[in-house]
């Protein structure tokens, strides 16, 4: 038999095969989504015929970051000395010594590594193999190198960990299309969606190390857990004290998580508190119903920061000032709005909440002094009013910060995604007007529109604000589609929906599905045919030559500085000490950053040498594409040293200079193709004229 909810969804309560249809459909279509990018990655990369240093330069940038640390952790004599090792870090951000689990989100690594050891004794103890290897031929004259296969190699078990919570993350998917429609139809119809946009809804496939890898699943898991805690918040029972318990504990424990796993999580939680608090002060969820969602957020926020090892990033975030401006809103100020009109007590509180917010933070910053997070505020201000110093050029130069390009909405044009959110929003929305359009008798206008805001699904309602916060984030920074789209395929979930479908009759509303899937199934295929007929290998032998100089020519304490995406890597394959790294959301990192770059500036060679000589920098790496590389106006790193130091722009850029010309005061000991390695030494100490080593190919 079946029951409907009084919104008029179908759950087929009383079937005992249905809870396990969508758990069996659930987790099939999370292995599916496991082969799926396991095997691009594969086919990208040759991944299983790479060396073991190979395979760490193939994690370039922050991922190369992010994998030293579980290098560490794997590597040390015990798992409490690699914890400790990370804990009292002074490598990454030498000579400082630094908590990395405070700064950089590292709890998958610690969780990984500590798994990835259990297993290696648990396979000694029972003597079996853990992974095979062989030798792989290069050619073109290169040495042939060792490869490895299987869990007992270090990255190949951290890989596995990554495609595990990309296959959560398609689980979840099928799940929350399932919750939102109330349909198996309508949460196969959200992954067939996702599958059929996977470039546009993530990059797990071609960067897995990334914070996003780890934490997105999650990030849905919270966004379900909430969406639940609405559709609790209509049952009749809702002010059971279990009930109430249970909704703080689904908001606690999942946006503890999200929030302990990456830095960016507090902007995703922000917007989604200043949706749940508009939903309240319209009166679509009840007053029972958002105090648990408040509870839970505080709960969540203060765990984080005390596992983060009180993160200041988080502590004086707008996610904290926001929760605290609403707390202060919803508890003292409200109860005094009693007495004022429906409208008025919305517009006084709408306003008042980002005005409360921003006198809380500048009012903590000033106190403080904290300044970490200020590249945020003038990254929004280089988006709307052309603002542009060193920092923010940085950001606003790389394509995944840019604004959103009109490639993408054709994309998910063709492939009707974003049609099919269209309509369904359209649908929702006549919907709710037809409610909206019935008065009740003798009732005040602003008491009437009170009445029938609460018919409005406030399930369905956060979810398009969600999405709606979601799009102007996206067209802000290209980067956050990988949140926007997503939510597009949860979205067209409810065209499955009895409530909001323009057919009443089942056989019709499947119908216009199968339709639909039809339709998008011509781009689709074609979509997912190019991504697995990508095939390369990784191979970059300049940096290999690179690192394997390093680790044979230097001491191990030798300090390094250059390009932040390459320092991840001497990080992490050579093990030496490094000034600055791609993480960038630190002050003192920035500021570090800026004086390394001075390399790429108009300034005098001695200048430079003098600045890396106060920075305790025994070698800094040119980059030939640094140095000489094109790029859009004004984004070559020259041109962020004009907008910085105008009075300099009519002298040579030094880079090119110490590149190729006469290095000093610096002395070249190591050239190649692309990189160059210029040892910085003290005038006071006895100095060793070395000749460089030259590589060509």
């Amino acid at each position: 038999m079946s029951s409907k909810n009084k919104n008029g969804k179908m759950f087929f309560r009383n079937l005992p095969y249905y809870a396990f249809a969508v758990g069996f459909l659930a987790f099939g279509v999370g292995f599916l989504h496991i082969y799926h990018v396991s095997t691009l990655f594969e086919n990208d990369r040759h991944f299983s015929h790479l060396s073991t240093l190979e395979r760490e330069m193939a994690f370039y940038t922050e991922m190369g970051l992010y994998y030293s640390y579980y290098k560490t952790l794997v590597e040390a004599p015990s798992y409490m000395d690699g914890l400790l090792s990370i804990m009292y870090d002074n490598k990454t951000e030498y000579p400082s010594i630094i908590n990395t689990l405070q700064r950089f989100n590292l709890y998958p690594e610690v969780v990984v590594a500590f798994f990835y050891r259990g297993y290696l004794r648990a396979a000694e103890d029972m003597n079996f193999t853990t992974k095979h290897c062989w030798q792989v031929d290069r050619g073109n004259g290169l040495m042939p190198v060792l490869s490895c296969e299987g869990l007992g190699d270090p990255a190949y078990f951290y890989l596995e960990a990554v495609w595990i919570c990309a296959g959560l993350t398609m689980t979840v998917v099928f799940l929350f299309g399932q919750m939102l429609s109330g349909s198996i139809v309508g949460g196969a119809l959200s992954v067939i969606s996702f599958f059929y946009n996977h470039g546009e809804c993530t990059r797990v496939q071609w960067t897995p190390p990334l914070r996003e890898s780890f934490a997105y699943p999650f990030c849905l898991l919270q966004m379900l857990a909430l969406t639940k805690v609405l559709h609790l918040g209509s049952s009749p029972e809702n002010r059971n004290h279990s009930i109430l318990l249970r909704k703080v504990l689904f908001i606690w424990i999942p946006t503890w998580i999200f929030l302990i796993l990456w830095q960016f999580a507090q902007f995703v939680l922000t917007t989604q508190l200043l949706a749940v608090f508009f939903l309240y002060v319209l009166g679509i969820i009840k007053r029972n119903t958002f105090l648990p969602i408040i509870y839970g957020y505080a709960l969540a926020v203060s765990h984080a920061a005390f596992s983060l090892f009180v993160n200041e990033f988080l502590i004086f975030s707008f996610l904290t000032t926001t929760l605290i401006a609403i707390m202060v809103l919803s508890m003292g100020l409200l109860p005094v709005l009693k007495n004022h009109s429906y409208l008025s007590r919305v517009l006084i509180l709408c306003t008042l909440t980002p005005i409360l917010t921003i006198v809380i933070k500048s009012q903590m910053v000033y106190f403080s002094g904290y300044k970490d997070d200020m590249h945020i505020v003038n990254l929004l201000k280089a988006k709307f009013l052309g603002y542009k110093d060193f920092h923010t050029l940085l950001y606003t130069c790389s394509a995944e910060f840019d604004f959103m390009p009109l490639e993408f909405f054709k994309n998910v044009t063709k492939t009707l995604l974003l049609p099919s959110a269209i309509l369904t929003i359209a649908l929702v929305l006549y919907s709710w007007t037809k409610t909206l359009s019935i008065k009740p008798k003798q009732e005040k206008t602003e008491t009437s529109l009170m009445i029938k805001l609460r018919s409005v699904d406030p399930v369905v309602a956060y979810n398009i604000l969600q999405l709606i916060a979601f799009g102007i984030m996206a067209a802000l920074i290209m980067r956050l589609k990988l949140f926007f789209t997503p939510h597009l395929c949860l979205i067209v979930s409810l065209l499955a929906s009895a409530k909001y479908s323009p057919w009443r009759s089942q056989e019709l509303r499947l119908a216009f599905v199968f339709l639909l899937i039809s339709g998008m199934s011509v781009r689709g295929f074609q979509n997912l045919k190019e991504q697995r007929d990508i095939l390369g290998e990784y191979s970059n032998v300049p940096m290999e030559q690179l690192l394997n100089w390093i680790n044979l020519n230097t001491k191990t304490d030798a300090v390094f500085a250059g390009p932040m995406p390459l320092m991840a890597n001497v990080l992490l394959s050579t093990r030496r000490p490094i000034v600055n790294h791609p993480h960038y959301e630190d002050a003192s990192l920035r500021a570090r950053t800026k004086n390394v770059y001075s390399i790429f500036s108009r300034r005098t060679p001695q200048e430079v040498y003098v600045t890396l000589s106060q920075m305790n920098v025994d070698y800094v790496i040119l980059g030939e594409t640094w140095c000489f590389g094109e790029s859009k106006k004004g984004c070559r790193t020259k041109d962020l040293w004009d907008i910085e130091e105008p009075k300099n722009i009519h002298r040579p850029a030094v880079c090119p200079i110490l590149f190729h010309g006469n290095p000093s005061p610096f002395i070249r000991v190591f050239s190649n193709d692309v990189y160059v390695v210029l040892k910085v030494h003290s005038q006071s100490q006895y100095v060793e004229l070395q000749t460089p080593m030259i590589f060509s190919q």
